[in-house]
């Protein structure tokens, strides 16, 4: 049912990640080429992290808990993360135009609500910038877009967990799941935070000595 619903928006992914970033390279970075490779990545740590986890909450066997979050996960980081991007990318064009719209009369927009733009509603496809930006942009952009992420790996491994677990209610299994990503976003969110206050302390050092 899920490929299915996401089907079209997962060929549009494959236009868009596949043909279009590179013929667009000059018009700014799509993220997912920097968020989605890491979040691959940490694949097995994750899946035996929430395996542990999903273990200890619902008492299963952890080589059950370790299947149900691997299929689980593959399905929220393969299907869900770049449906969502795909998603994020569509709200920040249609924002963007209407910014263009609202703000045409105005000569020049505030340097900082550039940014706030950049690393938020932007941070799906960031706009061009110098490569003196990009040290802070890029990973600010990059915790940002684990809260949308996070929410979309709720569902979707709910959904999956949800058909393969029937003695747990849905209202406990969603809890249970939600807290599981919690723990597991929670890590990501510190790393990334620490990719972003190391480099910005290392540009901030570099320029004293």
């Amino acid at each position: 049912m899920f490929w299915r619903m996401t089907r079209p928006i997962l060929i549009i992914f494959l236009i868009v990640f596949f043909y279009a970033s590179p013929a667009l390279a000059d018009a700014g970075l799509p993220m997912l080429m920097i968020v989605w490779p890491g979040l691959i990545i940490a694949l097995i740590p994750i899946v035996a992290l929430e395996s542990y986890c999903l273990r200890s909450m619902l008492k299963l066997p952890f080589i059950k808990s370790l299947k149900l979050m691997t299929i689980a996960n593959l399905e929220s980081t393969i299907i869900g993360i770049p449906v969502t991007w795909v998603l994020l990318v569509f709200i920040e064009i249609i924002v963007s135009f209407a910014g263009v719209t609202i703000f045409k009369s105005v000569t020049e927009i505030p340097e900082v609500l550039s940014y706030i733009f950049i690393i938020t509603l932007g941070a799906p496809w960031i706009a061009p910038f110098t490569e003196t930006q990009a040290y802070w942009i890029i990973p600010a952009a990059s915790l940002f877009l684990l809260i949308p992420f996070y929410f979309v790996t709720w569902y979707v491994e709910y959904r999956c967990l949800k058909k393969r677990i029937k003695k747990t209610k849905p209202a406990a299994l969603s809890r249970v799941v939600r807290n599981i990503n919690l723990i597991s976003y929670g890590l990501l969110g510190i790393i990334v935070l620490g990719w972003l206050v190391f480099s910005i302390f290392g540009v901030a050092w570099s320029k004293i000595i």
